[in-house]
């Protein structure tokens, strides 16, 4: 294959930030002669790439549900439940599969949909995808994509996946990593910080550590502060607001890949996600010492805050920096080119 005319196109969610600032970190790698196209699903998300990543083109698909549907719960467990039998997702399939040949399309790199991972392949075109964190044993749709995908990447490393994922032998084990990528320097200051933009979250623990005598860091969100609370307000690059060692977080991946990276111990408060991906990885963390998980039921207990506290000051940051990888964009380019080599047969 001419490396020239490799054509990528990269599909990049549009819930939260994380699929936004892992694309961030990976497509700096990329070599210049490939060309990437970029892909998204709302005209919201569309704006937030284009400012990102403002010399690369990008695609929007239409909606796949009328403009009056309902949203309904989802269960994760049944085969593409999250495509609705309507007109509208039959013409997002032939507008996406249109892009497929207009641009010429050599692989689709998939962050994250599980439809738009076996639509590639049944357009034939190899499929590089993300490994969705959690128990997704459940959904066909996830796994059924994991069987159409070339290969699978994980934004984390290999000692915090499911010890029974189906699918370890084709996936790609990238490490913790970050476009803010900061070396560690000792914190300046004793007692805790809080991660959140949520108030409410930060009130259920403040509640919980009414009888900690520390000093307490509030950042993401306003509030009032006192003698021993202080809030820093929302913060865009968190790494240069952080002042103590120990931090209480959720277990976003990102988040995680920050505050790892930046040499935090973290106590993690994960949040209800689909397939508990915050749950299992904050699990997987906790059962390796690399960090602490409190769960929801705990976080209004102060003495299990004291013994979560004790606990965390005991992590060995040498253990936890050994799950970072400075080199993830490099392997992820080296990966993209294997697939491309292999289908330029």
């Amino acid at each position: 294959m001419n490396n020239c005319t490799s054509t990528i196109l990269y599909y990049i969610h549009h819930h939260g930030s994380g699929h936004l600032q892992r694309a961030k970190s990976l497509l700096a790698a990329l070599p210049e002669h490939y060309q990437v196209v970029l892909l998204v699903a709302s005209e919201s998300m569309q704006d937030k790439v284009q400012g990102t990543f403002p010399t690369l083109y990008c695609e929007c698909l239409p909606s796949k549900w009328p403009a009056d549907a309902v949203p309904t719960a989802r269960t994760f467990n049944r085969a593409f439940e999250g495509v609705a039998y309507t007109p509208e997702a039959g013409n997002r399939a032939q507008v996406f599969c249109t892009l497929l040949l207009a641009h010429k399309v050599d692989v689709f790199i998939s962050d994250v949909s599980a439809e738009l991972t076996i639509l590639a392949r049944a357009a034939g075109v190899p499929c590089i995808m993300q490994r969705h964190s959690g128990n997704t044993a459940i959904d066909p749709t996830q796994n059924y994509a994991y069987e159409c995908a070339e290969a699978l990447f994980a934004p984390y490393p290999q000692v915090v996946e499911n010890e029974d994922f189906a699918y370890q032998f084709k996936t790609h084990y990238l490490g913790f990593f970050s476009p803010q990528f900061q070396a560690h320097e000792p914190a300046s200051r004793r007692g805790l910080t809080l991660i959140s933009t949520d108030p409410a979250w930060v009130a259920s623990v403040l509640a919980g550590l009414s009888q900690v005598n520390l000093p307490i860091w509030v950042v993401g969100c306003d509030g009032p502060s006192t003698s021993h609370i202080h809030y820093a307000g929302f913060c865009q690059n968190i790494t240069k607001h952080v002042p103590t060692d120990i931090v209480v977080c959720s277990g976003g991946n990102n988040l995680l890949s920050e505050l790892i990276i930046m040499g935090k111990k973290l106590i993690i408060t994960p949040e209800p996600r689909p397939y508990d991906e915050q749950v299992v990885k904050a699990n997987r963390l906790a059962q390796g010492g690399y960090a602490v998980m409190m769960e929801s039921q705990d976080m209004l207990h102060p003495s299990l805050w004291q013994l979560a506290i004790q606990h965390a000051a005991k992590i060995d940051i040498s253990r936890t920096s050994a799950l970072v990888n400075p080199h993830a964009a490099a392997q992820f380019a080296a990966l993209i080119k294997d697939v491309l080599c292999l289908h330029s047969q």
